[in-house]
């Protein structure tokens, strides 16, 4: 699942969809980007074997700036990451989609035995938008065989005056500070007693040591620490969240939250 370059592929995208797939519309947007839904359906065609689907609703930025093009294909790499092969070679959300299809066609032929079919979720949305910050989130469910599926959590930031993407330090001024707060909040939440080990009480943290999730939402309480499954807990367990409201780190903060 390596990233590519992608170039222009939003005209792609709109004149090479066919009927199946509907364009939602236009979302307001206070950092002045416009942003609709393109939803996509596919299905394997296999006669006698079970099916494989594919349901996608993805957010587009539209225009045909560099802003607008650094948008797009982050949120297009990301989903290739959530679905794709290494391999991998799709230049647009069509053929992406479609590959996924053929995949599993491609599998099924070679294991004709295998029970059950393929299954991709992707719903994406605009989570949070302002003049300063565009948050873009990907809730995600793959099924490829296995004992199940995989749930996740994407979280993009952006820049929406240079489309360029946003991480946590370009948003707080001291992530070891906002480690510490996050710590004592989810141990309170979770119930682990302040002075033990953060995993005693069954938790997975690299070694046994607290860190900051791979994905943070920009909400209207406060910045949201998703942890996926397998992040800091067993599949069984779920996904774990804490929310650090603004005031209480508001002398960390870079940019402004409302």
């Amino acid at each position: 699942m390596k990233r590519i370059l992608y170039f222009l592929f939003l005209a792609t995208l709109i004149t090479s969809c066919n009927n199946k797939n509907k364009q939602a519309s236009n979302e307001t947007s206070d950092s002045k980007l416009s942003f609709h839904i393109v939803e996509f359906d596919e299905e394997s065609k296999l006669a006698g074997k079970p099916q494989s689907t594919l349901n996608a609703s993805i957010p587009v930025a539209g225009g045909d700036s560099m802003v607008i093009s650094n948008i797009n294909s982050t949120i297009f790499q990301s989903v290739k990451w959530i679905i794709a092969e290494d391999s991998d070679s799709s230049a647009n959300y069509d053929e992406l989609f479609s590959g996924f299809i053929r995949s599993y066609e491609d599998f099924i032929k070679e294991y004709s035995d295998s029970p059950g079919g393929w299954e991709a979720i992707i719903k994406g949305a605009v989570e949070y938008d302002s003049p300063e910050l565009v948050n873009i989130k990907l809730d995600s469910y793959t099924m490829t065989g296995g004992a199940h599926g995989n749930s996740n959590m994407t979280s993009l930031l952006f820049d929406p005056k240079t489309g360029n993407q946003l991480f946590l330090s370009d948003i707080v001024n001291d992530t070891l500070a906002l480690t510490r707060i996050a710590e004592e909040k989810f141990r309170n939440k979770y119930n682990i007693p302040i002075g033990k080990p953060i995993n005693s009480t069954g938790y997975m943290f690299n070694n046994d040591k607290f860190a900051l999730p791979q994905n943070i939402f920009v909400t209207k309480e406060g910045l949201l620490l998703y942890y996926n499954p397998y992040e800091a807990a067993a599949y069984v367990e779920g996904p774990k969240e804490i929310t650090l409201p603004y005031e209480e780190i508001k002398n960390y903060l870079v940019l402004k939250f409302e």
